[in-house]
């Protein structure tokens, strides 16, 4: 912070240190998001390790990073939205194709999510075909939710594999992912 200026209210100070308030908005907003919704935070933890793994096994993050199929992934994803919003039949039929042919699994999805950056199985487009702005939101809150909550589940079991196979060879993250999948599926 700037110990040399004397500002005359807040937003001039905001502006001054960040750019503009938006910026500061947004680097606030994000602050709060790593505070509360990652491995560590104390919330959304798990009481056993199966629990972790009953997580994964209807996660549709997971099934996509493990490159399960659509029609395995989908449903998952579908009840996931209904915890946030109601879903009509109708809703839910149009949204099952629109999904359908959004879907991504595979090798691009699995480096994403196992070098940490963030990746998305559906086009946020097929919701907002679907939902009004204000369902797209409860949403989008549901999503970044299940998102740490998967961190965490997937942390909690790897920290059982641990980094060495059982003759001490060291083991990737890929190897890691590949033990989970047999202990989920």
């Amino acid at each position: 912070m700037t110990a040399d200026k004397t500002f005359g209210n807040l937003y001039d100070f905001v502006v001054s240190e960040f750019g503009s308030a938006d910026n500061f908005t947004s680097l606030y907003l994000e602050s709060m998001r790593r505070a509360f919704l990652w491995p560590g935070s104390g919330l959304y933890g798990f009481d056993s390790d199966r629990a972790a793994i009953d997580f994964l096994k209807h996660d549709y993050r997971f099934n996509a990073v493990c490159n399960r199929q659509a029609e395995e992934t989908i449903p998952l994803f579908i009840e996931l939205l209904k915890k946030a919003v109601i879903v009509t039949p109708a809703q839910e039929a149009r949204l099952t194709k629109l999904l359908a042919d959004s879907y991504k699994a595979g090798d691009q999805i699995t480096s994403d999510f196992l070098s940490g950056k963030s990746f998305e199985v559906f086009r946020p487009q097929t919701l907002r075909a679907v939902f009004s702005p204000d369902e797209y939101e409860l949403i989008q809150t549901a999503i970044t939710e299940n998102k740490a909550r998967l961190a965490i589940a997937y942390c909690r079991i790897s920290k059982t594999i641990g980094n060495s196979d059982a003759n001490g060879a060291y083991l990737s993250d890929r190897d890691i992912l590949k033990e989970i999948s047999k202990r989920t599926f």
